[in-house]
């Protein structure tokens, strides 16, 4: 039986309005003979229909393989109580924020309400065997407790990670040294993943191979290597380029008895002064600039003018975020708190959980969020850490009450930077506030907060 030809005799036949029951192959007549002309029609079609689905299924090419099941993730899927919710937040916010909030209350996301794509950047560690699976990487071996050099290969990509991360707490040479055996055998997204790692407990010992990356072929894993390299107190060297940058700043001597050096940039006439003056910000490290100005790293931040040039401290920022130490990126930190904290989110994802708590009770007294309609609170909330926020910084907060007022005159506001900074307790007190001011307790508006509370409530919940 040729399929390729009585299927288009059977369907021209009821195309035009004729029975095709003259056209039904013999191996068919068993099913289709002895009924009703309209029964035998209906037989005929549904044969048809079965035979055009199995014989004519397309075939899959030579090289289509099953893809291994989806692997499971660290943290435990969220209640199904809670999903809605989430796929509600989903919607209105910023996936990466909501993914951090779930995260620090001990859930991964469900694959059905938000996959990431392979190039998401910025996820919670959790999400990286989802990332490993869609770029085909081996995500189905076995996580091994310690990780070697006879397991490595065994290993996938994202439990290396986790693994070496874990490692450098304790046996920081071990990892280093792990790290330099195999990174130069991966593709350069994978290595700089590697070698970003000796982020964790930097030390000295660390030198000799981060200098050897100098010449690495990813110019991304050169530039990491010279922030970390930077860290440690070691500057690229002196260049022309590098007296250049000194010239834009000037250092005075300021006070009689506690004498201090203060740094203050240069007018500069011309845009092109400016982009210059970035860029070279940009390719240098702040032992580089403050040993081309004659200071210390401490010296160069506590006396950095910075009221002096916003653009100027914005890049300076930028410069200390990618190479100063923990202890320069705190510093900096607090000497812009609070009036120019808003020019330097650089610096918040580096800076110690103190120095974050003390940035989010800025943020949140901030009256700036009436002057740019809360665009600029949003913004600067969620580039900090979740549970950083008491219910006191939040019910008093200039910010809060901006949004509220703007609640109260139907506006549409977001509630998520507030829900994301909230500990559970404090984003309890906060729903409870919001519902008793008139707000209807299933708004739309309050799902981040609910997420917050039943999340932390599903926790607890044996």
């Amino acid at each position: 039986m040729n399929l390729d030809q009585i299927y288009p005799e059977l369907r021209d036949a009821w195309i035009s309005g004729d029975p095709a029951l003259p056209q039904a192959p013999e191996e068919w007549r068993p099913v289709v003979d002895g009924v009703e002309p309209a029964e035998a029609e209906r037989r005929l079609i549904a044969l048809a229909g079965q035979a055009l689905e199995v014989g004519f299924r397309p075939a899959p090419p030579d090289d289509v393989s099953a893809r291994p099941d989806l692997p499971n993730l660290a943290k435990p899927r969220m209640p199904d109580f809670c999903r809605g919710l989430f796929r509600t937040v989903l919607a209105q916010e910023t996936v990466v924020s909501l993914l951090k909030l779930v995260d620090a209350r001990g859930f991964s996301a469900h694959p059905l309400d938000w996959f990431p794509a392979a190039s998401t950047e910025n996820l919670p560690e959790t999400y990286l065997p989802w990332q490993d699976w869609l770029r085909g990487l081996p995500t189905d071996s076995p996580v091994p407790i310690n990780l070697d050099d006879e397991n490595w290969a065994y290993a996938a990509p994202s439990a290396r990670l986790t693994l070496l991360r874990a490692m450098r707490a304790d046996e920081p040479d071990r990892a280093r040294q792990l790290i330099a055996d195999h990174a130069s055998a991966e593709a350069a997204e994978a290595r700089y993943a590697l070698v970003n790692v000796l982020g964790v407990n930097l030390t000295m010992a660390d030198e000799p191979y981060l200098t050897s990356l100098a010449g690495d072929r990813s110019p991304k894993v050169k530039t990491l290597a010279a922030g970390l390299l930077s860290r440690l107190g070691v500057g690229s060297g002196s260049s022309d380029d590098l007296r250049e940058l000194g010239a834009f700043f000037d250092v005075t001597i300021k006070g009689l008895l506690n004498r201090m050096s203060v740094i203050t940039p240069t007018s500069l006439k011309t845009q092109a002064q400016v982009s210059r003056r970035r860029e070279l910000l940009e390719r240098f490290t702040l032992t580089d600039l403050a040993g081309v100005l004659l200071l210390s790293n401490n010296q160069l931040i506590d006396g950095w003018a910075v009221d002096s040039d916003r653009r100027a401290t914005s890049s300076f920022a930028a410069m200390v975020a990618k190479s100063g130490t923990d202890t320069d990126v705190d510093r900096l930190c607090q000497r812009l708190l609070p009036g120019n904290i808003f020019i330097a989110p650089q610096l918040q994802q580096r800076c110690s959980r103190p120095v974050k708590q003390a940035l989010a009770r800025t943020i949140l007294a901030s009256d700036k969020s009436i002057q740019y309609q809360h665009k600029s609170i949003q913004y600067q909330l969620l580039e900090l850490d979740p549970d950083l926020a008491e219910a006191a910084d939040l019910l008093d907060s200039a910010a809060l009450k901006a949004v509220v007022k703007s609640l109260g005159a139907g506006q549409h506001v977001s509630l998520m930077p507030f829900a994301y900074v909230a500990t559970a307790p404090a984003a309890t007190t906060l729903l409870y506030q919001l519902t008793s001011s008139g707000v209807r307790p299933r708004d739309p508006v309050l799902a981040p907060l609910r997420l917050n509370v039943e999340l932390a409530q599903a926790k607890e919940t044996p």
